[in-house]
């Protein structure tokens, strides 16, 4: 995982499980790796890694093959929240604008919600189109 979430995992109100009510907090054992950006090898797959913050500040797009793997950055239609704990919305807008000018007509595959594609979401959603936030 992106390096600047690592104390996401170990704190409630930064991965939102303190939202839960009558949930205990998570206690994780758990020591995460880091994703670096830029291209490198994960057991048999190339993945190149771009942090693209905004929706949270270790927001990482990762692209393997045709495929981009967006989490809460782009959504079919839409986009993440910037309004949750270290969200900004000028890094989204920043980031949004990394995908825009990316030419290839990537298959996307959001962290919620149905899979769409870079071209589409470039013709059809308006925080593409025209830069809502």
């Amino acid at each position: 995982m992106n390096p600047s979430e690592f104390d996401f995992l170990y704190d409630p109100k930064k991965n939102s499980s303190a939202a839960f009510m009558g949930f205990p907090p998570l206690k994780l054992s758990a020591k995460p790796l880091p994703l670096k950006e830029g291209s490198q090898k994960i057991g048999s797959f190339e993945v190149n890694a771009w942090y693209a913050p905004g929706h949270s500040i270790g927001s990482t797009i990762i692209q393997i093959g045709d495929c981009l793997f967006t989490g809460d950055v782009l959504f079919a239609g839409s986009i993440g929240r910037t309004d949750l704990a270290t969200g900004n919305a000028d890094q989204m807008r920043q980031s949004l604008n990394y995908l825009k000018d990316l030419t290839k007509n990537y298959e996307v595959y959001p962290g919620h919600g149905p899979a769409t594609t870079l071209d589409y979401e470039k013709a059809h959603n308006p925080y593409l189109i025209y830069s809502l936030i």
